[in-house]
């Protein structure tokens, strides 16, 4: 850890924002998420103390997906179905995105919300969702960063380059 705490440092003015691996989601969790690690909001905290912007990545799935997904469901499809869900009603996420930034003081959130999986209607979709949690979260003065699959397929889905939030 020290050596990592020292590169950082070393390269601050290189570094834009640090998008920790923080939360898995959880679809049996009340909270929609849970930290990936009991040291990671200390490492955020501690990174925020050092001067970074940090903003906490959200994503991935954990946690029995036994009601979303059969045994013939493949793990990017499993994710790809449980984003569905999201998207569609997602004040819920979006209200608990805003907490999260609220009670650790983080410039913003990373969504990391990558699928090998998905249609161009998933992308609209996507993209819906993620103007919605860009209203919401720079209401409050922080900033959205994304994590994308820009690897074919998802080209074909995906305006990789034009994620502005």
């Amino acid at each position: 850890m020290a050596a990592l705490k020292h590169n950082l440092t070393a390269h601050k003015d290189a570094i834009t924002i640090i998008g920790t691996v923080g939360y898995s989601i959880d679809p049996t969790a009340k909270g929609w998420w849970g930290a990936n690690s009991p040291g990671v909001e200390g490492f955020n905290a501690e990174m925020k103390a050092m001067g970074f912007r940090v903003h906490p990545l959200i994503g991935g799935l954990r946690g029995n997906l036994s009601h979303i997904c059969n045994a013939t469901t493949t793990p990017n499809e499993c994710q790809v179905q449980h984003f569905r869900r999201i998207w569609a009603s997602p004040h819920g996420f979006i209200e608990r995105a805003v907490d999260l930034i609220k009670q650790g003081g983080w410039d913003g959130v990373n969504i990391d919300f990558e699928s090998s999986a998905g249609t161009a209607q998933d992308a609209q979709a996507f993209a819906a969702f993620l103007k919605k949690l860009a209203d919401a979260v720079h209401a409050v003065g922080a900033r959205v960063s994304v994590d994308t699959n820009c690897t074919p397929p998802n080209l074909a889905h995906f305006d990789c380059l034009a994620v502005r939030l």
